[in-house]
């Protein structure tokens, strides 16, 4: 689907040097996903300018850089590289190394690497900026792969599988019974770093109810799992952010639509030099202490689903969690309900409070994020094929819609400055 004409190039108000720019992924070929979107197929990457005074987005490229890309992020340090994942389960993902051009506003593919892994779904990097970490999720894959000093790629160099995901390789499971059974085996789904030393990885992973913490073993260029951490079962955890000073980390739960509150304790002891530990996330002593969990859903929507072959299939599932850069609230998505839910943080103990609910403005919000300002957020609508923008109210939390724009199956959004 065509960008609206008045959000087309020509149309664009004078580029302002706080502007952001805003990269939406989408589904190009939806017959090799672990899922069934119902939104038109995409074109690839889809570049945006967010003007700062209007909110409005105004359409500037697309990209078809291969099949499905669904995760985008930027190199930390070489500002005009990014990286994009492309989602697939019938062969390995490629990570895509990508030059931004700010002049010209087009994105170009300068290398393409294998993530080892299928359904490629989460990128980060480790700190000395020699590694990147990529997370697969259909068969529940954490791989490593060298990073030079030019941001090139090499080589995976390490790939490791969660134990119970050779059920993928052993019976080569489809879609069909992967929607039916989503816990049947292992789907580790984002990698992140705890943000106080900077030494621990967590990977959450959404088929075992569990977290696992990984120390990365710089001699050997791998990461080194020390802890798992089980959560309530029938969770399904997603993603996971860290608060930037308070030492606690907030899950999405995807299948129970909730977010947990956990206290970060780190490892208490060098007992974790004799292999890895098991904690639930109840015991004290476990890196993870779980504080409390909240539903996502209002009242009346809370716990209404199906039961499908013996499995239960909720109405709505919750998708993509963010922390606002200023640490004062938590946004999260549910899609089926269709809405954008909205906590208070205690900036004590950085525990949560419901604040509200707003509408999406579209159909199966797959993925929201920030513009570089913190003033917006920008929402995928995968079904409905539209981007809805709002603004933030830093004080209250409350978000107001400023724009809609038209886009085939968005799936991930990502933004940075437009200048820098």
């Amino acid at each position: 689907m065509a960008p609206n004409a008045e959000n087309t190039i020509g149309s664009n108000p004078i580029p302002q040097s706080d502007d952001s720019v805003v990269f939406a992924c989408s589904y190009t070929d939806p017959t090799v996903l672990a899922h069934t979107p119902k939104g038109a197929r995409g074109s690839g990457i889809n570049t945006y300018r967010l003007n700062r005074d209007s909110g409005k987005l105004h359409f500037v490229s697309s990209s078809d850089v291969g099949t499905n890309p669904a995760f985008i992020t930027r190199h930390p340090t070489i500002r005009s590289m990014l990286y994009a994942s492309t989602e697939r389960i019938d062969e390995n993902g490629q990570i895509i190394t990508l030059s931004f051009d700010a002049f010209s506003g087009q994105l170009r593919p300068l290398q393409r690497t294998c993530a080892a892994g299928r359904s490629t779904c989460y990128l980060n990097f480790h700190k000395s900026l020699e590694y990147m970490l990529a997370v697969n999720y259909w068969d529940a894959k954490v791989t490593t792969l060298p990073l030079d000093a030019s941001g090139s790629l090499l080589k995976a160099s390490d790939c490791i599988m969660q134990p119970g995901a050779q059920y993928v390789i052993d019976n080569e499971p489809d879609r069909t019974e992967h929607w039916a059974y989503r816990q049947r085996w292992p789907h580790s789904h984002c990698i992140v770093a705890e943000p106080y030393s900077r030494k621990l990885f967590f990977v959450t992973d959404l088929g075992q109810d569990a977290i696992f913490a990984y120390n990365f073993d710089e001699t050997e260029g791998k990461p080194v799992e020390l802890a798992r951490v089980s959560l309530q079962k029938g969770l399904g955890p997603r993603h996971m952010v860290f608060h930037p000073t308070l030492r606690v980390a907030y899950v999405v739960n995807e299948l129970k639509s909730s977010v947990s509150v956990l206290a970060y304790n780190g490892l208490q002891s060098d007992s974790h030099l004799q292999g890895s530990l098991e904690f639930d996330s109840a015991d004290g002593a476990s890196p993870l202490l779980h504080v409390h969990t909240l539903t996502t859903l209002p009242a009346d929507y809370e716990g209404q689903g199906t039961i499908v072959n013996g499995v239960w299939k909720a109405k709505s599932h919750c998708a993509e969690i963010r922390l606002h850069p200023d640490g004062r609230f938590l946004y999260l998505v549910n899609r089926g309900h269709d809405s954008i839910a909205c906590f208070a943080v205690d900036q004590c103990d950085g525990t949560l409070t419901a604040v509200g609910l707003t509408p999406t403005g579209g159909a199966c919000p797959r993925n929201f994020n920030f513009d570089a300002s913190g003033e917006f957020v920008v929402v995928g609508n995968q079904d409905s094929n539209n981007l809805t923008v709002f603004s933030v109210d830093r004080q209250t939390g409350a978000l107001a819609v400023t724009d809609i724009v038209e886009m085939n199956s968005p799936n991930y959004i990502y933004s940075m400055p437009w200048c820098e």
